[in-house]
């Protein structure tokens, strides 16, 4: 098991989880935590953090619906193979898309335009 210790400011308008879930995402995605490797439980996670439980669950299964990690039952939460990232944009506010579709030739090309997390 890894120690994850993000920088976590209490004083953003960004949720804590969503702070935690990107943390880990980009550590993930940089190759600092490996595919195969057990996250800290929840309840350790939260008593190193000084975090509810219910924040590291929330950055955990949203990790866990974008495919970085997995739960095994009574085992724990870990990091899975990743092809690559095939969600770019998670970084922004998704609730707030607007979809613009452009022709280009015969070629149609799908643009999400995203407003970022304030």
């Amino acid at each position: 098991m890894i120690e994850i210790t993000p920088m976590l400011d209490h004083a953003k308008k960004e949720p804590l989880y969503i702070q935690l879930y990107r943390y880990i995402k980009d550590e993930i995605q940089s190759g600092r935590i490996k595919p195969g490797i057990k996250l800290p439980s929840k309840r350790k996670l939260s008593s190193h953090l000084g975090i509810s439980e219910n924040t590291i669950e929330t950055a955990y299964h949203q990790l866990s619906a974008e495919g970085y990690v997995e739960t095994e039952l009574r085992k724990g939460v870990f990091v899975k193979k990743l092809e690559s990232d095939l969600y770019p944009y998670v970084n922004y506010n998704l609730s707030h898309n607007k979809h613009n579709v452009k022709k280009k030739g015969n070629l149609i090309k799908s643009i999400l335009v995203m407003e970022r997390w304030i």
